[in-house]
């Protein structure tokens, strides 16, 4: 029973941090592109913050109770989830959790990339103006090391998806 909840809590801990990817992207887009520095108030971090906790606990849940197939397990050996499915029952959260993961990975992808672009341009506009340009170099460094953690989230995820195949007999 204390394995079962502590693979609970650490699958939810996983969600957790797949979502906090996606909150991370969409705070740099307003500060870097859309220049709302006050959008992100105290409340409503804390209210997106409570929303990303309970999807995370729903996903959890939901994939360690309610699924018939299995459940997650943490595996000690390669430090990943793997599926404890029960014999003679199909894997249906396979893509589930793919297509959660790659979500949580393109969203990142494709606002670091238009946040980057966009800022990118804004900078060639502005480059007779000296505080509007040191600022927005600011928010490009700040955008460039968020996107290097999300690509570095996506080659962990994608390798112990592929990696622990191969190697765990």
């Amino acid at each position: 029973l204390l394995l079962y909840i502590l693979d609970s809590a650490q699958s939810y801990c996983f969600f957790n941090n797949s979502l906090s990817h996606v909150s991370l992207a969409v705070n740099r887009l307003f500060a870097t592109v859309l220049f709302r520095f006050n959008f992100f108030t105290n409340s409503r971090t804390v209210s997106i913050s409570i929303v990303q906790h309970f999807i995370a606990l729903t996903f959890a849940i939901v994939f360690q109770y309610f699924m018939s197939c299995c459940r997650q397990e943490f595996e000690y050996s390669i430090f990943n989830f793997r599926t404890a499915l029960i014999d003679g029952v199909p894997d249906d959260t396979y893509f589930i959790k793919l297509s959660i993961k790659a979500t949580c990975s393109l969203l990142p992808f494709i606002i670091y990339c238009s946040s980057l672009t966009l800022t990118r341009r804004r900078k060639q506009e502005l480059k007779y103006s000296l505080p509007n340009i040191s600022l927005i170099t600011e928010q490009i460094r700040f955008a460039a090391q968020f996107a290097l953690i999300a690509v570095l989230y996506t080659l962990s995820w994608l390798l112990f998806t592929v990696a622990p195949s191969s190697t765990v007999s």
